[in-house]
């Protein structure tokens, strides 16, 4: 089984899977515990631009532009349309409400 599941995870078209653990979800097991301990692992490891993403504070401007996003989707939905929105609409909802965000920053948020 571990290695079926192995050779489909570097399959084409699949992201990079950095491990992985099979596990039970009928009850809490050492599967499970070896499972976190895996995801904490990875996580300490991630780097953006060589500093470390754990524990970094998230900016304002980054919430509140997921608060709008989050907002803009639901009122989407409600009236039957995909819940798409257009680089130029995102543009303006961060004019409009005067977030502090250039094209860089906005490329990278939105990635």
């Amino acid at each position: 089984m571990e290695l079926r599941v192995q050779s489909l995870c570097k399959s084409p078209g699949f992201p990079e899977i950095m491990g992985f653990r099979a596990i039970s979800c009928t009850s809490e097991n050492e599967g499970l515990e070896a499972l976190r301990r895996l995801i904490v692992d990875l996580i300490e490891t991630c780097k953006i631009k060589g500093q470390p993403i754990l524990g970094q504070m998230i900016p304002y401007s980054y919430q509140h532009l997921e608060e709008l996003l989050k907002e803009e989707a639901r009122r989407l939905k409600e009236s039957n349309q995909a819940p798409v929105v257009m680089r130029r609409q995102l543009l303006q909802m961060v004019r409009e409400h005067s977030l502090q965000l250039d094209i860089d920053e906005l490329s990278q948020v939105c990635s």
